[in-house]
């Protein structure tokens, strides 16, 4: 069993920052075990799910996972309620403050007709072939004609399963591109509907990452190359240590693959 000190200070070595608010001022212990910790600022409460590893007598407790047992006072962690991740989960939401839930709709291609069906797979047919050969992404058409919107729970846990992120990335090779094309097709053959988004930065810089329509979240873009979550803001810089503000972005769903440009 951990202390109360040790439990606020393997916290605070784990999130300096806190994950909802991004405040450095620290958790307060709640409750019995010294497992629940709230965040001196914004109130956000989380069980902590300690792990003790031991070096010979000496013990070090770190932390395995977090649930939020509380939301923070201004509601933006409350989709994430009664939630449980792994602190590397957690952490990308400390790179970025934590999106405002807009509404959205889960999209399905059904087709009832069997004429409109076949007419349909020719045609699709024909502009695979175009764009296969034309399109820098290289993007395959999905196998399936019905992709459904992940929750944000499941958007969450296809990335960290997919492999695409241990790639290397090698210049002029296998580039940022390559990794979100890789990600979303292996997003499609799961059924799971995905986009390339091209994001332009203000020094003519473009990059490209990978986002999904989460039935419960809303828009929710992901670094492919790392698996994190990222918000992407018209104005403000893509990455952290970097001032270079976002110009423009473009979000390429499986219904309009074929125009992507970069």
């Amino acid at each position: 069993m951990v202390t109360k000190l040790e439990s606020t200070a393997v916290m605070k070595k784990h999130f300096p920052r806190c994950p909802v608010c991004k405040s450095t001022k620290g958790y307060d212990v709640r409750g019995l075990g010294n497992t629940e910790l709230q965040c001196r600022s914004c109130g956000a409460k989380w069980r902590v799910g300690f792990d003790v590893a031991f070096s010979g007598e000496l013990k070090t407790p770190r932390i395995k996972s977090l649930k939020l047992l509380k939301a923070d006072m201004d509601g933006r962690a409350a989709p994430l309620l009664k939630k449980e991740y792994a602190p590397n989960v957690w952490k990308s939401f400390s790179s970025k403050k934590i999106p405002k839930i807009p509404k959205s709709k889960t999209i399905s291609y059904h087709r009832k007709n069997i004429t409109v069906f076949v007419t349909f797979f020719v045609m699709i047919l024909v502009v695979f072939s175009l764009s296969h050969i034309l399109s820098p992404a290289r993007l395959d058409y999905p196998q399936t004609f019905t992709l459904r919107n992940p929750t944000f729970d499941e958007a969450v846990e296809f990335m960290l399963r997919d492999p695409t992120s241990e790639n290397q990335h090698v210049e002029n090779v296998y580039v940022c591109l390559d990794f979100s094309r890789d990600t979303v097709q292996n997003a499609y053959k799961q059924g799971l509907r995905a986009a390339i988004v091209i994001i332009s930065l203000e020094n003519s810089i473009s990059h490209a990452l990978v986002a999904f329509e989460a039935t419960d979240w809303g828009t929710v873009f992901f670094e492919p190359q790392t698996d994190e979550i990222k918000t992407v803001e018209i104005g403000q810089p893509y990455w952290e240590n970097d001032n270079v503000p976002v110009s423009g972005i473009k979000l390429y769903w499986p219904e309009n693959w074929e125009n992507i440009s970069v």
